[in-house]
């Protein structure tokens, strides 16, 4: 994990004015969350979607032309909504 959290911080280092930033963040948690789902850490992936979305939600307010995010921002909504 160490290898991931050396990651995040140098994403955390990118400038504030880029869109990335955010995008990138979101990326990982989306990530982790599908990692910790498929080891049945299911309250953990719960938060770290909540997290991801979060991130991302923030990011589309800042920056709502950057199309990438767009695809994280959908497949969370699938995730979520598909949640009984």
């Amino acid at each position: 994990m160490s290898g991931a959290s050396s990651l995040y911080t140098r994403i955390a280092d990118f400038e504030t004015t880029s869109p990335y930033q955010g995008f990138y963040k979101a990326e990982m948690m989306l990530q982790l969350a599908l990692v910790q789902l498929k080891t049945h850490e299911e309250w953990s992936a719960a938060l770290s979607l909540r997290r991801a979305y979060l991130i991302i939600d923030e990011n589309m307010e800042r920056y709502p032309d950057f199309i990438p995010q767009n695809k994280t921002l959908g497949l969370l909504h699938l995730l979520i909504g598909s949640v009984p």
